[in-house]
């Protein structure tokens, strides 16, 4: 090269070695694989306390409703879905909220009724309540006690969603010895004053701009009949306004609760299921799959792996899982947690006695192009 062309070569910038910027990332990676690897893949029933929460008294087995990742997995390996189990005695309601995650609540035992954006639903043992997106919901115990079990997205607050926006708190709900109840114009429960001076306002009020409010049939929206309408739309940007009109339908016009003696007995490679939820069969429901599975004596569930993470409640029966070669025990209402990308299958070792277990599966990652299932052995009868 020339002492000409070097001279009209711009000089090259100086280059920072930021080690701090890879080596904290590399230490937060070790931390949380090793959190990962120690987190329990069986939690227990009886280790778990019921908690008050705003909505009622909860098992919270999976799952924060904060960002600490190490907090969610000091619970289980599960990232995206808080699995939970609510107790409400009869008489009793849960809190009247509303958030961005959808919510499925399978009813373990009892009879009550939902009211959903002013609309209400009937439901016993064996349904399953399903909670649209950004829905107005509350629980009603006309027979109890309800235990219901349900799963509702972990990570709102991730995506720069609020978890909740409370417009009341559940019926039985105790403040803090010695706190001082703070309320509304209207008399209703604000929140509290604790004995060092600190207000805790649980009643809050959304301060997002609400684009997608609660719809019905018959205010103006039409029954939802899937994306036709968007998919017409005259332009590109035409299509997400359309987008916005079709999503407050389909919400309204979905059951909000699926009969479970509606639904039939599939005997399926993975073994007997009765589908709940099913995004081929039931579109408005978007972020979840569940099912309610029976395993006779001495069978297995078929072996697979998926990249969505998975929750069993044991409803009935003893037996173990498999994930990843290694076995974990479980038996009645305990909850297997079943990590992304692990191999497992479960295995009834009883002579006599069937199993039962209700499975959840995170649809999240199907939506990213992974919603499939790797089957590597079928299920056992």
């Amino acid at each position: 090269m020339s002492i000409r062309e070097r001279e009209r070569q711009p000089e090259r910038e100086r280059r920072r070695h930021d080690y701090d910027w890879n080596e904290a990332r590399a230490v937060q990676r070790q931390r949380m694989r090793q959190a990962f690897a120690d987190a329990p893949r069986v939690v227990r029933y009886d280790d778990v306390p019921w908690e008050q929460v705003h909505q009622a008294y909860h098992k919270i087995f999976t799952g924060d409703n904060l960002t600490d990742i190490e907090r969610k997995l000091r619970r289980a390996p599960i990232y995206t879905m808080s699995a939970r189990l609510q107790i409400l005695d009869s008489g009793a309601r849960s809190g009247n909220h509303r958030h961005y995650p959808e919510a499925l609540f399978y009813v373990v035992e009892g009879q009550g009724h939902e009211v959903h954006d002013n609309r209400r639903w009937d439901w016993g043992p064996g349904d399953l309540v399903v909670v649209p997106r950004y829905c107005i919901h509350q629980h009603f115990c006309d027979e109890g006690p309800a235990t219901l079990f349900y799963v509702v997205g972990g990570f709102a607050m991730e995506m720069g969603l609020m978890p909740i926006e409370q417009f009341e708190l559940h019926s039985d709900f105790v403040p803090p010895d010695g706190a001082e109840i703070l309320r509304g114009a209207d008399g209703e429960m604000l929140g509290y004053r604790r004995t060092d001076g600190k207000e805790i306002l649980l009643r809050g009020i959304g301060d997002r701009a609400e684009i997608v409010p609660p719809a019905t049939v018959g205010d103006g929206v039409k029954a939802w009949e899937g994306d036709d309408d968007a998919s017409a739309a005259a332009d590109g940007y035409e299509y997400f306004t359309a987008l916005v009109e079709g999503e407050r339908a389909e919400r309204a016009a979905i059951p909000h609760v699926v009969r479970g003696t509606d639904r039939p007995w599939e005997d399926t490679r993975n073994g007997r299921i009765k589908w709940l939820s099913h995004p081929q069969r039931d579109p408005g429901i978007r972020t979840y799959e569940l099912y309610v599975q029976e395993i006779g004596p001495g069978g297995t569930s078929g072996r697979h792996r998926h990249v969505g993470e998975e929750v069993h409640f044991i409803l009935e029966g003893s037996g173990y899982e498999l994930i990843d070669g290694e076995r974990h025990d479980w038996s009645t209402n305990d909850v297997v947690a079943v990590p992304i990308l692990s191999e497992h299958q479960t295995v009834n070792p009883s002579r006599t006695d069937k199993v039962t277990m209700l499975v959840a599966r995170s649809n999240d990652y199907l939506h990213y192009g992974f919603g499939g299932i790797q089957h590597l052995e079928d299920a056992r009868p």
